[in-house]
């Protein structure tokens, strides 16, 4: 998952401008995510390799940066469509973090 970068020393101005930057990037991912659990559904036997980083980084996404509550609600869709599948197992891993208050409403 992308993470925001840190803006230098003078670069206060660039802060706002480099977070929309971010935002974008990060509903970009979580689209890819989207997508990815349609691939998983039909191609379940290719993707099952990739099983522990694909929940891995569902749940880095989860937990970085606030973001909006139409690419929340989306990650939040394609993390349920995940748990209906067989790729629900890696998920245990990360279920008290997934808990959280803060990661299910995201950025308190």
């Amino acid at each position: 998952a992308a993470k925001p970068p840190t803006p230098k020393e003078g670069e206060g101005g660039h802060k706002h401008e480099l977070s929309g930057h971010y935002t974008d990037m990060k509903a970009g991912q979580v689209k890819t995510v989207s997508f990815l659990t349609y691939l998983v559904r039909s191609f379940s036997s290719f993707c099952s390799p990739h099983k522990e980083h694909i929940a891995k980084c569902v749940v880095d996404l989860l937990t970085r940066h606030q973001d909006s509550v139409s690419v929340r609600k989306e990650l939040l869709v394609a993390t349920r469509q995940f748990l209906a599948t067989d790729f629900r197992t890696p998920f245990f891993v990360h279920l008290d973090r997934l808990l959280e208050e803060s990661v299910l409403i995201g950025g308190l």
